[in-house]
């Protein structure tokens, strides 16, 4: 009996690798999947109401939080969020105007609220582009092997997710406090 134990359990050490390695992969396909399910409902949700998505949309809600999810996956130094990244990206002028928003604090707000700006501005599919162009940006915030962003394949993913919501018009108040 103890034979039997002794081999099972020298047989699963070796599995704590390669069952982190899928935790890490279920985790991104997961991130996608979801992310795409949000772009469809959007789109959907855009097409029935013929008018701009608002912040009392729930599927704009949605959709932004599968964002936040997949920028706070994998950085380096979770404890700011993603501001200091997309900082390093984003033009002068709209960072002036987020960080001059009165109910809006925090980094991570700073950073919803950068979302929220993407999506208004369709500008989504540029800054997505310009993190896959800016490896070395990338790799001193976030873990190449734990994160979307890091992963170029999975950011070429993003790109074309993205594209879809080219036709969808936003109209998103990003000075709101439940962003913070």
């Amino acid at each position: 009996m103890a034979s039997s134990s002794s081999n099972n359990s020298a047989q699963s050490a070796p599995k704590i690798p390669i069952q982190t390695n899928a935790n890490v992969l279920g985790a991104k396909n997961k991130l996608l999947c979801d992310l795409t399910r949000s772009i469809q409902l959007v789109q959907k949700f855009y097409l029935e109401k013929s008018k701009p998505l608002t912040n009392s949309d729930y599927h704009v809600h949605e959709l932004c939080q599968q964002f936040d999810l997949i920028f706070l996956y994998g950085l380096k130094v979770p404890d700011d969020g993603y501001w200091k990244f997309v900082l390093e990206f984003t033009h002068r002028n709209v960072i002036d105007d987020l960080t001059g928003l009165l109910n809006i604090a925090t980094s991570f707000g700073r950073g919803r609220s950068w979302l929220y700006h993407a999506l208004n501005d369709n500008l989504m599919e540029s800054y997505l582009k310009c993190i896959l162009e800016n490896k070395k940006l990338v790799v001193r915030f976030y873990k190449k092997e734990a994160s979307l962003v890091g992963d170029d394949q999975a950011v070429s993913v993003l790109v074309t997710l993205v594209a879809g919501l080219e036709n969808v018009e936003f109209k998103l108040h990003n000075d709101v406090p439940y962003l913070d």
